[in-house]
């Protein structure tokens, strides 16, 4: 799904308070996202969670070595919001794991009470979705938090199924 109107209309709002001239943001785009538009049908959210604390440092930046200081502008409240929720290397984003505790969250009470708050059954679900052994559940890649999700929604489904 390509980028929002409201992400493309947050991006360049970071573009204008960074100071960035339009060639250098659009290599900017071109190097961290593979385009040079931000309005491409290829961009995903996975690909605004990349660019957008490249688009914070360069704000951070501008922001630091104007004389005198300038204002950090009303639009952005926090100057390391992106910086600390970008994915590392291909990482589980924050969205993928609110929806995995949404999905768990609803699953939960359908679940037998020996299994309810466990999470070795959400481990197990894991490592049969993806085929590896999960040890680390906040260390997941985007990929395997992909395959939960939809693990946990297609047994929510059985179990509401089997409950009615």
């Amino acid at each position: 799904m390509p980028w929002s109107r409201k992400q493309i209309i947050k991006v360049q709002i970071y573009r204008r308070a960074a100071g960035l001239a339009e060639g250098e943001y659009r290599h900017l785009l071109k190097t961290h996202v593979g385009t040079f538009s931000s309005r491409e049908k290829c961009l995903t959210q996975w690909h605004f969670d990349i660019f957008m604390p490249v688009m914070e440092l360069k704000v951070d930046e501008q922001i630091h070595q104007a004389t005198p200081a300038k204002p950090l502008p009303k639009q952005i409240s926090n100057l390391h919001y992106w910086r600390s929720r970008c994915p590392k290397d291909g990482g589980m984003t924050t969205r993928q794991r609110h929806k995995i505790f949404a999905v768990w969250k609803q699953l939960e009470p359908l679940l037998p009470e020996k299994v309810q708050q466990s999470t070795a059954y959400m481990a197990q679900v894991a490592q049969q979705a993806t085929g590896y052994r999960i040890g680390d559940f906040w260390g997941m890649k985007a990929w395997q938090a992909n395959l939960l999700i939809e693990a946990l929604k297609d047994r929510l489904r059985h179990a509401v199924t089997r409950a009615s």
